[in-house]
């Protein structure tokens, strides 16, 4: 059986197929059970498909170690009095000190106030081009920067 198994017709089939194309050339080996049991015995079992291996995403490490060099930010839903209906809160963080640079609060989420947002911090602390680092997670508003 390991034989049938392990040959090019039926190597990358797996045993309920090998079974019924074997039946249908009259040939009855053993159950798909059997094949199951058989294929763990062996060490034949797992996946045989060519998978690319998983790059996972490196962790940001973000330090700050004075105000105004690393702000972070995120949107929030919060329910109102009417059923099924949100505001989005956009809220700009220091990261050193926790402060709360800028925020928002709408009725809808979108690219142009996240972008409206940040601006506006920017240009209220009179931050230079290359002084900060704006850390955000990637939701489809936060990737528009």
């Amino acid at each position: 059986m390991k034989a049938v198994l392990t040959s090019p017709d039926y190597q990358d089939q797996p045993p309920a197929q090998v079974y019924y194309s074997l039946l249908q050339q009259g040939v009855y080996l053993c159950s798909i059970s059997t094949m199951h049991r058989l294929i763990r015995a062996d060490g034949l079992s797992g996946e045989r498909r060519q998978q690319r291996p998983a790059c996972p995403q490196p962790i940001p490490r973000l330090q700050a170690v004075a105000p105004n060099q690393v702000w972070t930010w995120d949107i929030a839903k919060l329910p109102t009095r009417k059923r099924g209906e949100y505001l989005s809160l956009y809220v700009v963080m220091d990261l050193f000190s926790r402060y709360i640079v800028a925020w928002m609060l709408s009725r809808k989420e979108n690219r142009a106030l996240s972008s409206q947002l940040i601006t506006e911090a920017h240009e209220r602390y009179a931050i230079q081009p290359d002084q900060l680092t704006l850390h955000q997670d990637r939701g489809a508003p936060m990737t528009a920067h």
